[in-house]
């Protein structure tokens, strides 16, 4: 997994880097081999205004998707808005896994064989 982070207007500093790098590796480490790779935006929105400005928006593409998954959430601390993004982005990852499984479920023929 190739995992990319970015900052606009915010300060990332070794200690954010590694928040994000470690909850990125929790909330998607059950899906590593479904994903190709992972970016991560860091934003403060209003600059020096305050406020809950702290944007973390998280893009997952998966191995075999066209469009990827996206959690994005503005919150007033940097820190809670990554944590916030990464849980909403692992349920992303499991449902649409979920779905991929159950449409492959439906999709194979009956192999049955009736006994005569």
């Amino acid at each position: 997994m190739n995992l990319e982070i970015h900052a606009s207007r915010v300060r990332l500093t070794d200690s954010i880097r590694l928040q994000v790098q470690r909850r990125i590796e929790f909330a998607t480490g059950r899906f590593h081999d479904h994903i190709e790779r992972v970016s991560v935006l860091l934003e403060d929105t209003n600059g020096p205004r305050g406020g809950d400005d702290k944007l973390c928006r998280i893009r997952v593409h998966l191995v075999g998707d066209r469009q990827p998954l996206i959690a994005e959430t503005t919150q007033a601390e940097v820190s809670v808005s990554i944590d916030v993004a990464a849980d909403n982005i692992s349920r992303q990852i499991a449902k649409r896994l979920d779905r991929r499984t159950e449409s492959r479920r439906h999709a194979r023929p009956n192999l049955e064989v009736a006994m005569n």
